[in-house]
C-alpha cells in the first residue's frame, strides 16, 4: 500500500507547497524518513519521502544536485523541505536538481511539524490495507456463492472482477476449456497455455503482450497455477493482469483454484461413495 505526493498535496491541513518536479506526484510513497544526513542513502530502500531541513545538504549547487541524484538513485519518491529552520525556503539548486532528475520536491511550512506529515502518511496506509482486506474477504464470499450456485464459469467470473482482469480454465494439455470475460485473444491464450505446460508443478507468472484496441502494445502480466488435489491433476488457472499482480490478487486467485479444485473432485467423491 502506499500514497502519492498528489494526494498528500491534497492534505490541506499540511499546507505543503510543490517546488519542483510535478511529473513526479503519482509516485507511490510507502514510507516518510527525516533525516539530515548528508547521504541517508545507506539506510533507505526506496519508496521513501525524506523530509530535512537541509542542515546536511551539502553546499553549491553540485552538492544539491549529487544530494538529488543519490536519493533518485535509490528510489526515493519525494523530497519535503523543512522551511524556516535554516532556510526560508528550499534552496534554487536543490529546486533545480529535483527538476532535473525527476523528484517530487516539497516546502513543508515551519507550523507543520515533519511528525504530522508522517503520521498522515502511515495513517492513510493504514486505512487503505484496511479496507483492502475488508474488500478481499468480500470478494472470497462472492466467489464462494459463486462456486455453489454457478460452478466453475461462476468462479471464473468472479475472479476476472475481483482482480480486474481475464480468468481462463485450462485443461490439462493447456486449452482453455472457459473464459471470463470470452474474448479473449488468441495470442494471448496461447501464451497463457505455453506457460501452464512449461509450469505444470507450480505456479510461475510472466509477460505477454495484449494488441487490444483499448490499449494496443500494452504489456500485461500472466498468472498459472495447476489445479491439483495430491496426485490428481485437474487442469490449470490462469488469469491475464493489465497490472502487477497484488498480493490480493494471489489469494484471490488462490481461493479461485481451491473452489475449481473442489468442482473438480465432486464427482469423484460421488464416484467413492457409491462404491
Amino acid at each position: 500500500m502506499a500514497v502519492t505526493m498528489r494526494w498528500l498535496l491534497a492534505q490541506r491541513d499540511l499546507d505543503l507547497g510543490l517546488r519542483a518536479g510535478a511529473e513526479a506526484t503519482d509516485v507511490p510513497i510507502t514510507f516518510v524518513i527525516t533525516t539530515e544526513l548528508s547521504d541517508p542513502t545507506p539506510w533507505l530502500t526506496g519508496g521513501e519521502m525524506v523530509l530535512t531541513t537541509g542542515i546536511g545538504i551539502p553546499p553549491g549547487d553540485e552538492g544539491c544536485r549529487e544530494y538529488v541524484h543519490r536519493l533518485t538513485g535509490r528510489g526515493v519518491s519525494a523530497l519535503g523541505f523543512g522551511v524556516g529552520v535554516s532556510r526560508a525556503s528550499a534552496p534554487s539548486a536543490l529546486v533545480a536538481a529535483a527538476d532535473e532528475y525527476g523528484l517530487a520536491l516539497v516546502d513543508v511550512p515551519l507550523p507543520t511539524p515533519f511528525v504530522a506529515v508522517a503520521r498522515t502518511v502511515i495513517d492513510e496506509i493504514a486505512r487503505r490495507a484496511n479496507r483492502s482486506q475488508v474488500a478481499l474477504g468480500r470478494a472470497q464470499q462472492r466467489m464462494t456463492r459463486a462456486a455453489v450456485a454457478g460452478g466453475p464459469s461462476a468462479t471464473l467470473r468472479e475472479l476476472a472482477v475481483g482482480c480486474g482482469g481475464t480468468a481462463l480454465l485450462l485443461d490439462r494439455s493447456g486449452r482453455v476449456v472457459q473464459a471470463h470475460p470470452a474474448d479473449v485473444e488468441p495470442a494471448v491464450a496461447r501464451e497463457v497455455g505455453e506457460q501452464a505446460r512449461a509450469h505444470r508443478a507450480a505456479s510461475a507468472v510472466g509477460p505477454v503482450t495484449v494488441s487490444a484496441a483499448a490499449a494496443p502494445g500494452a504489456r500485461a502480466t500472466i498468472v498459472t497455477q495447476p489445479i491439483r488435489v495430491g496426485d490428481r491433476e485437474h487442469g490449470h488457472l490462469g488469469v491475464v493482469l493489465p497490472h502487477e499482480p497484488l498480493a490480493t490478487d494471489h489469494v484471490l486467485i488462490g481461493h479461485a483454484n481451491s473452489l475449481l479444485a473442489l468442482d473438480f473432485e465432486r464427482p469423484l467423491r460421488l464416484l467413492g461413495a457409491v462404491r
